[in-house]
């Protein structure tokens, strides 16, 4: 086995500097000439660790901050200066505590500095203010040396596919320091434009994607054949050809996507026509689990053939919904990559509530949840039953029922069924509404409340 598995972040960056110092680690855009990167080896990048870990050892200790302090880090996490800091707080001694700056509100922020029982916090002034949220219940996930390891070494032997390139891997970064993920290109925007993805693929070397599925579906830019088209049409990049080889290779090798599915018609498309996209099924809370059956669409999926994986599919039953029989998928107590404790069931397992149809060879094709979670455009989870279960405590004088939709979509919207009592027009009701959910919006991610009365439908009463 690598040695390096079995080192932790810090150690890792110095081998990596002793060892393949010279090796490209991050290609940063010029911000004075256009269409220019300037390359940081790995040894520039350990270099520049070390000089701000001095800094910071030198400004916390002057603050009397003891070692292994927790400091948190108020950061959108995307701005190479922001990785650098990340892990400079780690090589000074302290526990770096990152918080998305996108994500919460002042109150909450503090909340969870004192629950970490942080000593200071880190904030990037030139970014803008947090957004409203002070009680989003996100996914506690303890990180520890094992799991980071573990789920490292999967990440990587399933994105490489046993498919290797003559030059260096090179990942799409499609999340932030904020989450687990790979640390490699950032893109301008999200999904990235055609000229983005050509000029990545180009002139960074981009051989490999790990996405969302959402970012490959069909839009207008892509002629409705999403990102995979690209290998055919030879579209010209700025009046150059673009290298077809190397976009080839690329959609051929490297594309896997996760957290939300494409579409059958897209994936069939793909598979027809010789475009290699692996799915993956992963959860925050134990990495991934299961991928693309070889020589079959990507929406087929099995677990990983691997140790440290123990799973069945348990059967859900409903007996008026005529339906594919559908499992449930249930990580087993034995497994290595059993989450933690807080995070298991009463029988010891993690009951993740994601369906499945079980095909003849004993693939799975995925078909929902079993719970009132969904995901949204970018992938993100959405609790709408919270969101109906709040409008009818908060508006119980306005609406008589509601239900709350958007799977897949941008942001969730709201229909409600008002009491028939009631007097004043839809417009008004709307904008009561949306008062009483007030506080209950900023306590959640921007995407997951109803604040635009756009996305609030008042709908006639149903005839009983």
């Amino acid at each position: 086995m690598d040695h390096t598995l079995e080192l932790n972040h810090l150690a890792l960056l110095q081998d990596r500097a002793r060892n393949a110092g010279d090796n490209t680690l991050f290609k940063l855009g010029n911000p004075e000439m256009a269409h220019e990167w300037v390359d940081v080896t790995v040894a520039e990048f350990a270099a520049e660790v070390d000089r701000m870990a001095c800094i910071l050892l030198t400004h916390f200790r002057s603050k009397g901050i003891p070692s292994r302090s927790v400091i948190g880090m108020l950061m959108h996490g995307r701005p190479y200066i922001h990785l650098v800091y990340t892990i400079a707080i780690s090589r000074a001694g302290y526990v770096p505590q990152m918080i998305p700056m996108a994500v919460l509100e002042h109150g909450i922020i503090s909340e969870l500095m004192q629950k970490a029982d942080a000593k200071a916090i880190v904030i990037d002034s030139e970014s803008s203010a947090p957004a409203s949220v002070t009680n989003y219940r996100l996914p506690l996930v303890p990180i520890t040396q094992r799991f980071i390891r573990m789920k490292s070494s999967a990440e990587f032997d399933t994105l490489l596919h046993d498919k290797k390139f003559e030059t260096q891997d090179v990942f799409l970064q499609r999340g932030n320091l904020n989450s687990i993920s790979f640390m490699r290109l950032y893109p301008a925007t999200h999904p990235p434009t055609k000229q983005e993805l050509f000029t990545l693929v180009n002139t960074c070397g981009l051989n490999r994607i790990a996405t969302y599925g959402t970012y490959l579906s069909a839009t207008d830019q892509f002629d409705g054949r999403g990102a995979a088209i690209f290998v055919f049409l030879g579209i010209k990049n700025g009046g150059r050809k673009v290298s077809t080889w190397k976009m080839a290779r690329l959609f051929s090798v490297g594309m896997r996507f996760r957290g939300v599915a494409i579409s059958n018609t897209d994936d069939d498309w793909c598979f027809q026509n010789g475009i290699g996209l692996v799915d993956i099924y992963a959860m925050t809370e134990c990495g991934i689990i299961m991928t693309t059956v070889p020589g079959k669409p990507s929406r087929y999926i099995r677990p990983l053939p691997t140790s440290t994986i123990s799973c069945r599919f348990d059967p859900v039953l409903y007996t008026d919904d005529p339906s594919p029989q559908l499992f449930q998928f249930i990580l087993l107590a034995d497994s290595l990559k059993l989450p933690q404790p807080h995070l298991l069931s009463a029988d010891g397992n993690f009951h993740s509530e994601d369906l499945f149809e079980r095909m003849s060879d004993d693939s799975y094709v995925f078909h929902g949840r079993n719970d009132d979670w969904i995901k949204t455009k970018i992938g993100r989870p959405c609790d709408v039953g919270s969101i109906e279960q709040k409008v009818l405590e908060t508006c119980g004088d306005l609406v008589k029922q509601c239900i709350a939709v958007g799977s897949l979509r941008p942001s969730p919207a709201l229909f409600v069924e008002l009491h028939s009592s009631l007097t004043v027009s839809n417009d008004k009701v709307k904008e009561m509404i949306l008062t009483h959910l007030h506080e209950f919006n900023i306590r959640r991610y921007t995407l997951e409340g109803i604040t635009d009365e756009r996305l609030l439908f008042v709908v006639e009463q149903a005839q009983r």
